[in-house]
């Protein structure tokens, strides 16, 4: 009798080893699918080799942080989505930062995307990409005198003595036509009233919006439609100001000469 069930236990457990190991290979990676959003001139190839790393792994167990890990690392690229489509294809999205904005900050210059995000810093004397207009200068100006960067980290989002105020003006940004129109955005902090930003545009004029934080993007559009209004002749020399009338609460706008 105990020889039986000595059988049987061991036909069981020999049962349940073929189960892990047939679990195992039927669920094991084999194909890392990704898509790449990026320009055409992007080498790829670096993050395809690493992520084909994780053939062979078993899906089941496998931890997605790990693909965010290796594919940030590189500051200009960024992970959208994993999902795992069962039995073994890991499928990845993957999106490439764009440089936006240039922020000079001591002797270095910081290069941004258009969320804030820090993708490189180059020394000041090394950086020559304000010759192009791809790229677009970010400023600061405190009405009090205060530093405005509190912190400027490579891979990290730029931290600032106002990020309420910094993350409207990007979000204001981010909702019109920058390239090749505005040569810098400026963020105006320091002041409890007037929490705004001014648009330098390449044609000599400006747009200032003195309250960013209300209605910060439907100011910047009104703005823009005034100033493209005008003729080329003010273009070159005018100030746009929007602003919410404290009264009423609606949007009015000015036009003066620089």
């Amino acid at each position: 009798m105990k020889a039986k069930k000595a059988f049987v236990a061991l036909i069981v457990v020999a049962f349940l080893i073929c189960a892990l190991f047939s679990c195992y290979f039927l669920f094991s990676i084999n194909k890392v699918s990704v898509s790449y959003t990026v320009a055409d001139n992007t080498d790829t190839s670096a993050i395809q080799t690493k992520l084909d790393n994780y053939v062979g792994e078993n899906i089941l167990f496998f931890k997605t942080d790990k693909v965010y890990s290796v594919v940030e690392d590189n500051p200009y690229f960024k992970v959208t989505s994993v999902e795992k489509k069962y039995p073994n294809v890991l499928q990845i999205k993957v999106e490439e930062r764009k440089e936006v904005f240039y922020l000079e900050h001591g002797d270095s210059v910081y290069l941004l995307d258009e969320s804030g995000f820090i993708l490189n810093k180059v020394a000041l004397i090394d950086f020559d990409g304000a010759s192009s207009r791809d790229i677009i200068e970010l400023d600061f100006h405190s009405y009090i005198g205060e530093e405005s960067i509190v912190n400027a980290t490579v891979g990290n989002y730029l931290k600032t003595v106002d990020d309420k105020l910094f993350n409207c003006v990007l979000e204001m940004a981010r909702s019109i036509d920058l390239y090749d129109r505005v040569s810098r955005v400026t963020v105006n902090t320091g002041s409890r009233m007037d929490r705004g930003a001014d648009f330098d545009m390449y044609s000599g004029g400006s747009l200032k919006v003195i309250n960013a934080i209300d209605r910060g993007v439907l100011q910047i559009k009104t703005a823009l439609v005034v100033y493209d209004s005008q003729s080329d002749f003010v273009k070159a020399d005018c100030n746009v100001k929007v602003y919410i009338l404290k009264d009423s609460g609606l949007i009015d706008v000015a036009v003066t000469k620089k």
